[in-house]
């Protein structure tokens, strides 16, 4: 019979399947990340499978809590604690690096938007510091103040020990927090910019010669965002626990830190409970798969991955470029959206020009001028018989219970009601040009400023007959 230690926990079970689909789905992520030579965003997906590896192995290798029956770990831990105290720094330098580029990005005090061949050397080195390079070193000073070989919790796995005095706060402690706080400046730098130029955004990115879209700029923006906003109350709370399990302190020394008993292993039973930050890297997998990995950018890296694994010659509409979907249901679909639009729009346009008579009279000294272009042949540009004004009043009446502006564009949706039916889908287009009157009553006939010109495009769909 089973001892109650032998027993599997509900996150016994769970870590292991949701580490598993965090290593699946964090994969689209890193290598569309990687294509597009983002280092900050490819180190904190590589981080996050990483720590997913990690995770599934340890809830595999120590799942309950009969310590007796477990194994030492000898050489896994050994590594693994090194590469999971360079993954502390490691997530908060990537989550900076992602911040700091893309303020850079909006940044219009420099004298040019393009970076230099300088600057683009000095943000790689930067990018390559916080990413890798200072996580390694912190990796490697954490030995100085590591008091034992490593630690074993169950489902949790392997921690790194460390010791009760003044200089683990200097090696260890602070130093994911400082970073995560310059993290959080950046992104406070980026919310201000994104504020202060939110209409000339689309322009900026045109001209930076960035990467990124401004569906992709958006994107990683809000993803960083969250998991900063997940990060740093971690940071926080983990290094004021530190703290607070260290203290009093003690005088540091080498010789008591690194003495005899540091090769011993201590095993640690969880009662079926799992460290909070195995958690962490599992959401941050699945928060970048919905964020990068459902986009058209990554169903195409799908299509062509299917291809290069020549799956074409048994799904062959993988070589259209729409993939495999429906075209017929999909136009279908449109088609019948179309029509409802068309139908609400012009009962919208009818129902506001029955409210409004006096409108409709108003109109009636307005010039209209109506010019169709066909599109199956452009070049017949057919024109509204006079005849059929007094039936345009209907949404020349609309137009002035609105404000008068210089340039007024208002998109209709609905059939033709006073024009003859040239094509399959023409374009109408009516302009009006109201002149308003001067000081003496009388309208002055060719001043450009007391005219205001209302110009209304119409989409129209016919049947050909």
């Amino acid at each position: 019979m089973a001892s109650e230690e032998d027993h599997r926990s509900a996150q016994a079970v769970a870590i292991p399947l949701l580490s598993l689909l965090a290593i699946i789905l964090i994969l689209p992520p890193l290598a569309w990340h990687g294509r597009n030579r983002n280092l900050p965003a490819s180190c904190c997906a590589g981080w996050f499978l990483i720590c997913d590896v990690f995770i599934f192995v340890n809830a595999f290798i120590w799942p309950n809590d009969n310590v007796d029956s477990w194994w030492s770990g000898a050489g896994l831990c050994d590594v693994e604690v090194k590469v999971l105290v360079a993954s502390y720094l490691g997530l908060p330098g990537a989550l900076m690096c992602i911040f700091r580029n893309l303020s850079q990005i909006l940044d219009t005090s420099t004298t040019s938007l393009i970076p230099t061949q300088t600057q683009r050397r000095r943000n790689l080195v930067i990018d390559i510091a916080f990413c890798l390079g200072l996580p390694v070193l912190f990796s490697i000073i954490s030995f100085v103040v590591q008091k034992n070989r490593y630690m074993i919790f169950a489902i949790s796995g392997c921690v790194i020990p460390f010791d009760e005095s003044w200089a683990s706060l200097v090696f260890s402690y602070m130093w994911p927090l400082v970073v995560c706080l310059v993290a959080a400046y950046y992104c406070l730098l980026l919310l201000i910019r994104l504020s202060k130029y939110k209409h000339q955004f689309g322009a900026i990115l045109g001209t930076c010669e960035s990467r990124l879209s401004k569906s992709r700029f958006l994107r990683l923006f809000w993803l960083a965002f969250i998991m900063l906003l997940a990060v740093l109350p971690q940071q926080l709370f983990v290094f004021y626990a530190n703290l607070n399990a260290s203290l009093p302190w003690h005088p540091f020394s080498w010789n008591e830190t690194h003495g005899a008993d540091w090769n011993t292993i201590i095993k640690v039973p969880t009662h079926g409970q799992a460290n909070f930050d195995c958690w962490i890297p599992i959401a941050g997998s699945i928060a970048m798969f919905l964020f990068f990995g459902m986009g058209h950018d990554a169903t195409a890296m799908y299509r062509s991955l299917l291809l290069h694994l020549g799956l074409s010659r048994y799904f062959p509409c993988l070589l259209s470029p729409t993939g495999c979907r429906n075209t017929n249901t999909m136009d279908s679909q449109n088609s019948l959206i179309g029509t409802w639009r068309n139908q609400l729009g012009s009962i919208s346009i009818r129902m506001k020009s029955m409210w409004k008579p006096s409108a409709v009279q108003r109109t009636n000294s307005l010039p209209v001028e109506c010019i169709m272009s066909s599109a199956n042949d452009p070049e017949k540009e057919p024109t509204c018989s006079p005849a059929h004004h007094g039936i345009a009043d209907s949404w020349r009446g609309s137009l002035h219970s609105r404000p008068w502006s210089p340039v007024a564009v208002i998109e209709h949706h609905g059939p033709c009601h006073f024009c003859p039916p040239q094509a399959a889908r023409t374009t109408t287009v009516c302009t009006a040009q109201y002149q308003e009157p001067a000081s003496d009553g009388r309208v002055p006939p060719t001043s450009p400023k007391g005219r205001s010109n209302i110009t209304v495009i119409q989409e129209v769909t016919q049947n050909r007959e």
